[in-house]
């Protein structure tokens, strides 16, 4: 993962170049919920496994920065970084009291559409694309750390509240096949749609 948030430095840094003649750039904070959705179709005993049974279990608030190019008033390019954590609690197993956690962190970068009219100061897109996830933790850690790539579906506005400063809200899906497995065999499995429902503010820079 920590190439992927790498790359979004990157993108960041070289798509305002691009921009800056026909759009501008926005960039900011975000919080929200991460909800994780789906269910496993292979799972093993959790004393077996020590990761969540459910992927729900791994809900938690999501802390993040989002990005977003506008290469005209109609397109543009939006890259978003998020991470939750959440403390599982305790539970009794054939070898003791057992207590774990989980991170689970994201890159995506999405082509985005603006339907708002051309004259209005606030945006209402949605974005497609794609990036990876990474579960870690003391829950994953056994395992590696698994990174999946994801695809990335999305909607999202930003209100004009001054010259330079907006607030923004969306919501992203993010859908992958899920697969924890080692040398023994696998775990669990199954296809996830993952949801971060989010807010923040973000100021133009160009």
């Amino acid at each position: 993962m920590r190439k992927e948030f790498v790359g979004f430095l990157i993108c960041i840094a070289v798509v305002p170049t691009a921009a800056s003649a026909q759009g501008g750039v926005e960039i900011g904070p975000i919080v929200g919920v991460y909800a994780p959705g789906g269910n496993y179709d292979h799972i093993a005993p959790y004393w077996r496994v020590g990761t969540p049974e459910r992927p729900g279990e791994n809900r938690g608030i999501a802390l993040g920065v989002e990005a977003r190019a506008w290469v005209n008033g109609r397109f543009g390019l939006q890259f978003q970084t998020v991470t939750s954590s959440v403390n599982h609690p305790t539970v009794n197993t054939p070898g003791g009291p057992f207590a774990s956690s989980t991170r689970v962190s994201s890159v995506t970068a999405q082509a985005v559409y603006n339907f708002s009219p051309g004259s209005s100061r606030n945006r209402l897109w949605v974005a497609a694309g794609g990036g990876a996830i990474r579960h870690s933790g003391s829950a994953y850690a056994p395992y590696g750390s698994p990174t999946n790539p994801v695809g990335s579906l999305g909607v999202g506005s930003t209100l004009t509240l001054a010259k330079n400063l907006k607030t923004s809200v969306g919501v992203s899906s993010l859908l992958y096949h899920w697969n924890l497995s080692d040398t023994n065999g696998t775990y669990q499995r199954g296809f996830e749609h993952d949801v971060l429902a989010h807010g923040g503010i973000t100021w133009d820079l160009f």
